[in-house]
Formats: structure tokens, sequence, C-alpha cells
């Protein structure tokens, strides 16, 4: 959407692609979208999910060479407008499910529905990622 970059098939925090330290990568990759500029140091508590050693310009270089279509994006403070996105996706699906009946209370990046209404507001997720972004392809777990 953003970058106008092909989605990736694979886990986007698996940056070894070992699984190895998932939760720590996933903070530092979240800490580059958010940061205005180079980080300078690690965020906090997350220092310790890396292996004994590896310094965060090295951690860096790992993560840009994974997602090098969108590296030029980290340090430039996007997460915040990323943010914008999900909310008004999540917005608009609620007020979609609303519309036909379905009630629905939004929870951070998901919903929750009755269990009975779990595949319309699956329906209604994708229907508004591939709206919003172009691209069927989300990750809507149930």
């Amino acid at each position: 959407m953003i970058a106008r970059a092909e989605l990736p098939t694979n886990d986007i925090y698996d940056v070894l692609g070992d699984g190895a330290c998932r939760d720590g990568w996933k903070v530092l990759i979240n800490a580059l979208l958010f940061a205005d500029g180079s980080l300078g140091n690690w965020p906090e508590e997350t220092r310790g999910s890396f292996p004994e050693g590896i310094k965060l310009r090295e951690a860096v270089r790992m993560i840009e060479a994974k997602h090098a279509p969108i590296a030029h994006l980290f340090g430039t403070g996007l997460g915040y407008k990323l943010m914008r996105h999900e909310s008004d996706i999540l917005i608009s699906v609620i007020t979609n499910l609303y519309k036909t009946g379905v009630p629905a209370l939004p929870l951070h990046d998901a919903v929750l529905v009755r269990r009975s209404d779990v595949e319309a507001a699956k329906v209604a997720m994708e229907y508004e990622l591939e709206l919003r972004t172009g691209h069927g392809r989300g990750s809507v777990k149930i």
C-alpha cells in the first residue's frame, strides 16, 4: 500500500528464518517503524531477547536485509500513520458489521463477536483489507 512492494509470504518477525528471538525482532521492527531517525539504543527490555554479543547496528542491518523493499521507511515515523490506517480499517469493519446486525467490539487489531458471527466478521475484515490495501492476503485469525 505505502511501499508498493510485494507482501512477504512468511512471518515478517522471523528475521533469521528459524523462529528464534521472534518477540525481540517484533519489538525492534516496530521501534524502527515508529522512530524518527536512527535508533541509538535497544528498545526497552529488548536487549535480553537477542543472543549474547549481537549489536544493535547488526540487528538493524539484518532487519533491513530481510525487509529490503521497505527498509527506506524505517526511521521515518511511519508507524503512526500505519496505526491510523489500522484504526480506520477496524472502524469500518465494526460499522459494517453493525449495519448488518452483528454486534462487535473492537480490541486493538481485532473484533470480538459471537461465535455464530465469526464468519461474518472474517468476511468483513478481509473485504475491508482488500478495499483499502488492494491485497486480499491478510492474516485473519479466528
